[in-house]
């Protein structure tokens, strides 16, 4: 059982940490995993997250994504955090409406026209 457990933990090592570094080198990649943790069908998929360690009242930013989505965020997109933070005591938590234009969006509701029209 330890054996697979090892396994099982050095195989995704392998996988996370290569992902991760593709990720936060930015390109095409890392606009295609955003765009898709941000893909919604109604308004209430969308949630603000943390794109850091400090959380959005204490200095860090944040961003709006689909809530079902939010392990993929935690585990390729949001920083790891190692260590002691120094976190501000800022405010940047976002006070807008939040709405679903295919993506999660914030701010006044501009709907996308459909794609198919009849």
């Amino acid at each position: 059982m330890v054996k697979i457990t090892l396994t099982l933990a050095v195989l995704a090592a392998i996988i996370l940490v290569p992902l991760r570094f593709a990720i936060s080198s930015g390109g095409l990649f890392r606009n295609g995993i955003v765009e898709g943790i941000q893909a919604c069908k109604q308004d209430s998929d969308c949630i603000w997250v943390p794109t850091g360690c400090c959380a959005c009242d204490a200095g860090g930013n944040e961003m709006l994504i689909n809530r079902e989505k939010e392990w993929i965020h935690n585990l390729l997109v949001k920083e790891v955090c190692v260590g002691d933070q120094y976190c501000t005591e800022e405010n940047y938590c976002q006070d807008k409406n939040v709405f679903c234009d295919r993506t999660c969006k914030f701010g006044k509701k501009t709907y996308t026209k459909p794609l198919l029209v009849k």
